[in-house]
This record gives structure tokens, C-alpha cells and sequence, in this order.
């Protein structure tokens, strides 16, 4: 059994670098407003995702230049047949987390008067899974479009003011669906998780106590009641993943005591040191204290409480999605209508995959019985050992 994990660590501490990447969030957000016979905008994006898009262009492009230089190959604007000219684009601030940019459109004609189409094509070549957010202010209105590969333009119609411009309930539902399955950690999380809920009532309990915690805290993002810190959240995601994964490994013979001393005492000194202050070793010592309080308990013990153990991780797996769909301005009431159509989409992609699992498990357990016995147990390592380094990995970056 050690040979099957130390080979499972060598192959997937080789894939993780570029793995570490492909989170739940590759996503970017643009606002649009109308103004006349101009088109003002600001592009909000991942700052990870920037860097990726060194390789596409010239090794003298500075990377505060590359988002600009992106999006004037990918994002344009068309006026019955006619390109609209692209202004000065200008940088919005350089944060840690997110790249922020703004320009504008002019075009021959008011906007407001004619058939104009919006093409956003950015980030989809270094991430074909990625989705991008428009939202757009016409005269007191409002209109929201998902976009995608495939499907990457949006049209204004020819309204004044009034009646809103509204892309349908079903787009959003399979924006939602794609996000999800877009996202390797949120579907490693599941993964694990169908792998502890074994018994029908305890993964119906499960699932429900994740899709609450995971709604609320996206509902509390969309009123603007919490403003999610990206690199503390991913961390933490990291973490559930490897608690998950732990707590699925002892049904089959891991033993988690000394494992999870271990990881209290990581937890504690990378929360401390990497991100420092009050918020770290405040963090710290709560996930040092669950490490700490899990280890004390007994497998059953644990089962027992697992129901509200998936709240708690679904709270932080939906502020994951909360953090990012902030920055597309998702937070007020005529947004509301796509945000549940979002979130249907992602509860239905969950459903599918834990459906799947649950398929593979029956699948193992018609088997012989050494499959029974090595294929949870090793599929429980892998997840745990990508679990621990998203943790690290994200508190370091």
C-alpha cells in the first residue's frame, strides 16, 4: 500500500503546478454603460489568470501591460457591421488578487439607437472552461449575459429605457453547471465526500447541510453583507478538501490521529506567519482547534457529526464562488434572477457528480475484494495529498 501512494504523490505533486490554477473561479467580469455614442467599461480579472497569458505575447511585454494588450485582440464592439474604435485603455490599480482595467468604445452612432454587438473572447484561449460576466447600464436599465466558449457575443436591442434587456433564466442555469465542473477542487471536495456519506440517510444529510452552507453564503455575497478575502478562502478550501479526504480514508484503515496533530500544527504556523495579524492567528488556531478537537474523536464519532461539518465547509466553498461574482456588481435585487439560476446550475452539476461517484462506488464494491478494500484507501491519499498542497500552495502565492 505505501508503494501505491508514493506513487500517487509523485504523479500528482507533477500535474498540481499547473492543476493549482484550474479553480472553481476561472472567471473574469466586465460592466458596461452606455453613454451616448460611447460604450464605457471596466474588465475585472483573476490576477493568476493574467499571468498566464505571458506565453501569448512578446517577452518585452511588461505583465501590468497584458491585460490591456489582451483584451484589445479579444474584446470589440460592432455597430450595424461597423467596428467601433477602441479608446486609451487604463489601469484601475494593481492589487494583489484581481487586475482591473477600463476603456471605451466609440462608435458612429448613439448606442442606444441602433443594433450594437459586444464580443468577448478574453482568457478563453489559456482556459477553455473559463466564463466571463457582463453587465450592462442602458439608460436606468440593466441587463446581465453569461458568456462562454461558443458563445461569446451578446447583442443590445434597440430599446431607449424601460423595458430591461434580459438573458434567459436557462443560460444562467448552464453557466452555473459549467462552472462548477470547471472547477477540480470543488469536484475533488465531492468526490471525497461521496466516499465518507456511504449510507443513503447520512449522504442525504450530507448533501443538503453543503447545498445550504454553500447557498447561504452566496446569498449573503449577492446583498453585500460579506466581501470574501480570495487567498484565505482557497486556502481553506485546500483545507476542507484534506479533512474530507482524511475523514473518508479512516473508514478503510488510514489511521488520522497523528496525521491530523500534524496538520493543527501546519495550520497554525502557516495561518500565523504567511498571513499574520489578528485574521491569521485567529484562523490559525480555529482550524489548529478542529484539527486538534477531529483528532480526539473516533471515526464514528466523526460520521455523527459530518452533516454539520458539511455546512461549515459548504460556507466556505460558496464564498470561493461569493468572492468572484462580486466583482461583476451581482449584488442587487434586479440581479437576483440570474444569481438563482447560477446557483440551480450548480447544485444540479453536483448532483450529477456525485451521482457519478456514487455509480463508481457500487461499480467497486460488485468487484473483487481486494478492489473493495485499496481503491477508496487510494483514491482517499490522492485527494488528501492535493488537498494539503492547494493549502500551502495558496497561502504562498
Amino acid at each position: 500500500m505505501m508503494r501505491v501512494f508514493l506513487i500517487i504523490t509523485v504523479v500528482f505533486f507533477g500535474l498540481l503546478p499547473n492543476l493549482a490554477a484550474a479553480h472553481t473561479r476561472s472567471q473574469s467580469f466586465s460592466n458596461w454603460s452606455v453613454e451616448g455614442e460611447s460604450l464605457l467599461f471596466t474588465f475585472t480579472v483573476d490576477a493568476r489568470r493574467v499571468t498566464q497569458l505571458a506565453p501569448l505575447y512578446d517577452s518585452d511585454t511588461d505583465i501590468q501591460n497584458l491585460l490591456g494588450a489582451h483584451i484589445k485582440n479579444t474584446v470589440s464592439v460592432v455597430q450595424n457591421g461597423q467596428a467601433c474604435k477602441l479608446g486609451m485603455l487604463k489601469s484601475l490599480g494593481e492589487g494583489r488578487s484581481k487586475r482591473r482595467v477600463s476603456g471605451q468604445f466609440v462608435c458612429s452612432a448613439p448606442v442606444a439607437r441602433n443594433t450594437t454587438t459586444i464580443t468577448i473572447s478574453a482568457f478563453f484561449v489559456v482556459s477553455p472552461t473559463h466564463i466571463h460576466i457582463a453587465r450592462v447600464e442602458n439608460y436606468n436599465t440593466a441587463s446581465e449575459f453569461a458568456l462562454r466558449e461558443g458563445r461569446e457575443a451578446f447583442t443590445l436591442s434597440q430599446t431607449k429605457s424601460g423595458k430591461k434587456t434580459q438573458n434567459t433564466f436557462l443560460g444562467f442555469v448552464s453557466t452555473g453547471f459549467f462552472h462548477v465542473l470547471s472547477g477540480l477542487d470543488h469536484i475533488v471536495f465531492l468526490v471525497a465526500l461521496a466516499f465518507v456519506a456511504t449510507r443513503r440517510t447520512l449522504a442525504v444529510l450530507c448533501i443538503s447541510g453543503f447545498t445550504l452552507g454553500h447557498t447561504l453564503t452566496l446569498a449573503l455575497a449577492t446583498l453585500g453583507l460579506i466581501d470574501p478575502e480570495t487567498r484565505l478562502i482557497e486556502a481553506m478550501i485546500g483545507f476542507t478538501i484534506a479533512m474530507m479526504a482524511l475523514e473518508a480514508g479512516s473508514l478503510y484503515g488510514l489511521n488520522r490521529r497523528r496525521v491530523l496533530t500534524i496538520f493543527a500544527i501546519a495550520a497554525f504556523m502557516l495561518f500565523s506567519v504567511l498571513v499574520g495579524g489578528v485574521m491569521g492567528f485567529g484562523i490559525g488556531a480555529l482550524l489548529a482547534l478542529y484539527s486538534l478537537g477531529a483528532a480526539r474523536q473516533s471515526t464514528a464519532q466523526m460520521r455523527r457529526y459530518l452533516p454539520v461539518l458539511t455546512i461549515a465547509f459548504g460556507l466556505i466553498h460558496g464564498a470561493g464562488f461569493a468572492g468572484g461574482l462580486e466583482d461583476a456588481n451581482i449584488v442587487r435585487g434586479e440581479l437576483l434572477r440570474p444569481l438563482l439560476g447560477f446557483n440551480i446550475g450548480v447544485e444540479l452539476a453536483q448532483l450529477v457528480i456525485l451521482t457519478l461517484v456514487y455509480g463508481a462506488v457500487y461499480a467497486i464494491n460488485l468487484r473483487t475484494v481486494k478492489l473493495r478494500e485499496y481503491a477508496p484507501k487510494a483514491v482517499s491519499l490522492a485527494i488528501f495529498t492535493m488537498g494539503s498542497f492547494w493549502f500551502v500552495q495558496r497561502l504562498l502565492s
